[in-house]
């Protein structure tokens, strides 16, 4: 059966409210909180160690350092997201991806085996 216009926008527009909008992050702010303290942890850590990597690795340069750690953030999702050789796969197209932006692949390579223990090729 096909709603009627004026119903759906009725719906959308209780939905939308900012009461009810605000009454649910009120209620979930402090589940919120907490699952993104334990996830900058993390975070914290696996960028300490692409950190350490690249301290190792000669002839990187500093303005490169933001983008190397993009590229550990991003691989660090992708590996949380997917398990097995679709994470390994996700890694690699994010390796792909970085190394078209002008990353080296010799250092790209090291962090993901270093910092998360998967090889890329």
């Amino acid at each position: 059966m096909v709603r009627d216009p004026i119903r759906r926008i009725a719906k959308y527009s209780a939905k939308i409210d900012s009461t009810v909008v605000s009454e649910r992050y009120k209620a979930v702010k402090p589940l919120m909180t907490e699952q993104v303290s334990n996830l900058y942890g993390q975070l914290v850590e696996v960028e300490a160690k692409a950190k350490a990597v690249l301290e190792g690795v000669s002839g990187i340069k500093v303005i490169e350092i933001p983008a190397y750690l993009s590229y550990s953030r991003e691989v660090w999702r992708a590996l949380r997201t997917h398990a097995g050789n679709v994470g390994v796969a996700e890694a690699q197209a994010i390796k792909n991806k970085w190394k078209g932006r002008g990353l080296t692949d010799a250092t790209l390579k090291k962090i993901a085996t270093d910092v998360f223990g998967i090889t890329l090729t």
